[in-house]
């Protein structure tokens, strides 16, 4: 029997500082049935609001002031607190260069989103965070599924899944440039 997860039982935090990307994120939450949405607009406020009531799901702006979104990763992760430093985290950004979705990884972002992102998208992104275990807020976040995990083990994408990466250098044998025959 397959499990739907139910995005209303979810409490969710977006860590955006464009008045738009707020608005749009959140909507696509609500169209998915997601009822507590609180929204931060940089990174020094999103901690507040973990340190306050930690949500189930927490979306990351790489590109805020005074506290970036990369900083925010690597505080929470930092985190005394297990509420706070295993929640599950989305880094959903303009940038799509390499270095910044292993640089998103280190840190400790489960997963990685470019803007713009579809609604499916990140329906299915959402999804395969709690593939594993039920949408309620006081079971541990340890469960999830992290980008990183897939990364090093070279996993197929999963349904949605834009790209697909390595961490570990490629040690297929290098090809000859030169021609047969």
């Amino acid at each position: 029997m397959d499990k739907t997860l139910d995005f209303g039982l979810l409490e969710y935090c977006i860590a955006e500082d464009d008045s738009f990307m707020q608005k749009l994120i959140k909507t696509m939450l609500v169209t998915l049935g997601a009822k507590n949405i609180r929204i931060a607009s940089d990174g020094t406020e999103a901690y507040e609001f973990l340190r306050i009531k930690t949500p189930d799901l927490i979306f990351i702006d790489w590109s805020m002031k005074p506290t970036s979104g990369i900083d925010l990763v690597r505080q929470i992760r930092k985190d005394h607190r297990p509420a706070i430093s295993t929640v599950p985290i989305i880094m959903l950004t303009a940038h799509s260069e390499r270095e910044y979705v292993e640089r998103a990884v280190v840190a400790g972002a489960n997963d990685y989103l470019v803007k713009p992102v579809s609604p499916l998208l990140l329906q299915k992104r959402i999804e395969g965070l709690f593939k594993n275990r039920a949408p309620l807020s006081f079971q541990s976040a340890s469960a999830t599924a992290p980008l990183a995990a897939r990364l090093k083990n070279n996993n197929s994408p999963e349904d949605g899944d834009l790209m697909e990466l390595s961490l570990e250098d490629d040690e297929s044998p290098p090809r000859s440039n030169q021609a047969s025959g």
